[in-house]
């Protein structure tokens, strides 16, 4: 079975519409991505939308299926798959960077800011790995964990025991955690000074600066989607 990066393919066919002079511009200036691309996760580029029809301009093959969605930033395409190998590809030409092995399957995506990676996987270990090179910078013990929400210095990432961290970017020191009485199953989001989650069956709001609890709101189910 032909195992492709789909969700990469479908970028480059994207990039392929529009010159590459412009491909920098059209992933924003602030060297700052990550899932939907911003922590709000709109879902929105800056720049001007892709001309004509989409071209594919190339594959990658990887060791497994891919189910991680990719981040694009300063040119590289960083993408996860379930081989357990986190890629960096040269958004043009398709050409691997380096890969790095987190011992487990990866389904989410990477955030990418301040020269770093920010990774997840089925090991249960987070990673911080430097953007140009591919070599770690420190690694943090959870159980399975979202797609990591980068602002400022901090790495906001839910885990699958109910806890929701927040972790300084640069030394991977925990800030402040909370936990839920269920899975934190949502990738957080961050609008302004609040930090939005749901695990099990609340909906919750915090300070994303000090982690105080701003409201909850109790579903009559489990809160399993990202909020945006």
């Amino acid at each position: 079975m032909r195992r492709v990066i789909v969700f990469a393919l479908i970028a480059v066919m994207m990039l392929g519409a529009v010159p590459s002079a412009r491909v920098a511009r059209a992933q924003g200036d602030t060297g700052t991505s990550m899932f939907q691309g911003n922590p709000e996760h709109s879902g929105q580029q800056p720049g001007p939308a892709p001309e004509g029809l989409p071209v594919q301009q190339w594959t990658f093959q990887t060791g497994g299926p891919v189910r991680s969605s990719p981040t694009v930033v300063d040119g590289t395409v960083y993408v996860g798959s379930k081989d357990g190998n986190l890629y960096a590809l040269d958004a043009v030409s398709g050409e691997e960077r380096w890969r790095f092995s987190t011992g487990g399957a990866i389904v989410t995506a990477p955030a990418v800011s301040d020269g770093r990676v920010y990774v997840s996987s089925f090991s249960g270990v987070l990673h911080a790995i430097d953007a140009a090179l591919g070599e770690p910078i420190w690694q943090m013990q959870t159980t399975s964990a979202t797609s990591p929400v980068v602002v400022g210095d901090l790495v906001y990432v839910g885990a699958s025991d109910g806890s929701l961290l927040a972790i300084n970017g640069e030394t991977g020191v925990i800030r402040w955690s909370a936990t839920f009485a269920g899975f934190a199953v949502g990738t957080p989001a961050v609008a302004g000074q609040t930090l939005f989650v749901g695990g099990g069956s609340q909906m919750r709001a915090f300070d994303k600066d000090t982690g105080k609890l701003r409201w909850a709101y109790e579903a009559s189910a489990d809160v399993s989607v990202t909020p945006t």
